[in-house]
């Protein structure tokens, strides 16, 4: 039986039951728990994976040294508005990324060097969309759209995250069990 979680759910807690090849998730929303037996639970949660956390598996970070500085940009009306553009930027670090969004928007992440974000970050929102426009349209040349405005930027530090998978699934074996 195919089983579907309902959105702005919180995982509680993880365990096993006493079939060996099933799982057992609690569930909390609006309040209420709910309890759910399956025989696979995927931890496709993101980085701060609350299934991991729960199970207190192993994972391995590395750092690579670098930042995404991320915002949102309108676009002045212009042909190519709706095509996404990558400078790669070694002078910086890494990529710059103009991403088409819904209507006359676009998301922009700006991979760098911590220093480069810092510098970044020092702008004013007029000199951010200034640096975009400039990086942007430096050879090779294209067409692109001029970018208007900005949404404050946001920073991310950029890392992989490994799950040592075999771990992982042996922490649900040899975890607690949960009672319904």
């Amino acid at each position: 039986e195919d089983l579907t979680v309902p959105s702005l759910s919180r995982l509680t807690a993880v365990g096993r039951t006493d079939d060996p090849a099933s799982v057992r998730v609690a569930v909390e929303r609006d309040g209420r728990e709910m309890i759910y037996d399956a025989s696979l639970l995927v931890a496709a949660d993101g980085g701060r994976s609350a299934v991991r956390t729960l199970l207190d598996a192993p994972a391995s970070v590395h750092d690579y040294g670098r930042r995404a500085v991320v915002a949102s940009v309108s676009l002045a009306p212009a042909p190519g508005a709706r095509t996404a553009y990558q400078r790669f930027l070694p002078r910086t670090g890494g990529p710059l990324a103009l991403l088409p969004l819904h209507g006359e928007r676009a998301g922009v992440v700006w991979s760098c060097t911590p220093e480069h974000s810092d510098h970044l970050r020092s702008l004013s929102d007029a000199e951010f969309v200034a640096l975009l426009n400039d990086t942007l349209a430096r050879p090779p040349a294209v067409t692109l759209p001029s970018l208007a405005d900005l949404v404050p930027a946001s920073l991310s530090p950029l890392h992989m995250l490994a799950h040592e998978a075999e771990r992982l699934a042996r922490s649900v074996g040899e975890g607690g069990s949960l009672s319904s």
